[in-house]
């Protein structure tokens, strides 16, 4: 194997594993939303989803 092939070889498992660690942080993401939806009478209440629900009210 040539220096540049073990170069590109080295650079690709790196870049291998950093998208497999996305991809395992995008999964947990996901999955922590689903679990942490609430109902929509307590959202008006939340600041982080209270322009949401401001929205909501003006195109319905």
């Amino acid at each position: 194997m040539t220096y540049k092939q073990k170069i590109k070889s080295h650079y690709q498992n790196l870049i291998s594993e950093k998208i497999n660690e996305l991809r395992f942080m995008i999964s947990d993401l996901a999955e922590d939303a689903q679990n942490d939806a609430k109902g929509s009478a307590g959202d008006k209440h939340d600041p982080s989803l209270q322009a949401n629900w401001r929205s909501k009210l003006l195109y319905r």
